[in-house]
């Protein structure tokens, strides 16, 4: 082999190893580059996903407790609307309430005796207990709500009810 070709060889090899080298560096840095990023998408990713399930949670939370609370108030409602009436009369009732007649603002079906008990302030609101339940002035009872609240008396759908002493009840 000849100089030239030697020499023109080895030139060729330097240009080839320096090209490979800066292959070489190129792609571990590009491997250490996409490695952070793919470490910092991971980590964003599993902070989504656990704000996406407390969110999913408190939204499922939040509407059981909707639908819970609205479908109690109103199971409560229908249930202790009524079971005033006796159940003889019970049909007879829904019979007449279909007339145009029954529908005037007198015929309504008659209330239960209340035991209120327990009056109480807090913060100059005052509270009266009825069963194991606490309510408040405007506070819904059978589908009314509680009108007026002293020490003595409860005004509930403008007919005016005894306070109980703790000890009678």
């Amino acid at each position: 082999m000849s100089s030239s070709i030697r020499k023109s060889l080895y030139n060729s090899f330097r240009v080839a190893l320096f090209v490979n080298v800066l292959v070489f560096v190129t792609f571990v840095f590009a491997v250490f580059y996409y490695k952070k990023r793919v470490n910092i998408l991971e980590h964003s990713l599993s902070r989504l996903l656990a704000d996406n399930s407390r969110l999913s949670f408190d939204v499922e939370r939040s509407i059981y407790s909707m639908t819970n609370t609205f479908t109690l108030a109103a199971a409560s409602f229908v249930s202790n609307r009524f079971s005033v009436l006796p159940p003889s009369d019970l049909l007879s009732s829904s019979l007449s309430r279909s007339d145009a007649s029954s529908r005037s603002p007198d015929n309504v079906p008659p209330m239960p005796p209340f035991d209120f008990w327990g009056y109480c302030e807090i913060d100059n609101i005052p509270y009266i207990r009825l069963g194991r339940k606490w309510f408040k002035k405007g506070d819904i009872l059978l589908g009314y709500p509680i009108e007026d609240i002293s020490p003595d008396v409860v005004q509930y759908r403008e007919n005016f009810f005894k306070v109980l002493e703790k000890g009678s009840n």
